[in-house]
């Protein structure tokens, strides 16, 4: 998940993100965060623009799905559970 500190719905978000890992019974899923203020080439390169964005990768190296958050909270927690169960 891309993400910025001073990004309100990223917040939201991440409290999404924090909860579908407690819910467990994705053994595979593998949750990594990228601040944009801290790594400033990386999201270039993943291809984010929007803030926050979450991506699914698969073999290391090839996006299998993406999607950039917007909406309640509760909307991002089931498009975030979509796009992860898709692709598990």
């Amino acid at each position: 998940m891309a993400h910025a500190s001073w990004c309100r719905k990223c917040k939201a978000c991440l409290v999404q993100v924090r909860k579908l890992l407690a819910e467990g019974g994705r053994p595979r899923l593998y949750v990594g965060l990228v601040n944009v203020n801290e790594v400033r080439g990386v999201p270039k390169r993943m291809g984010v623009e929007v803030m926050p964005t979450f991506q699914t990768w698969g073999g290391g190296d090839t996006r299998l799905g993406v999607y950039v958050g917007g909406g309640t909270p509760t909307e991002v927690g089931v498009k975030i559970r979509e796009l992860v169960d898709a692709h598990l």
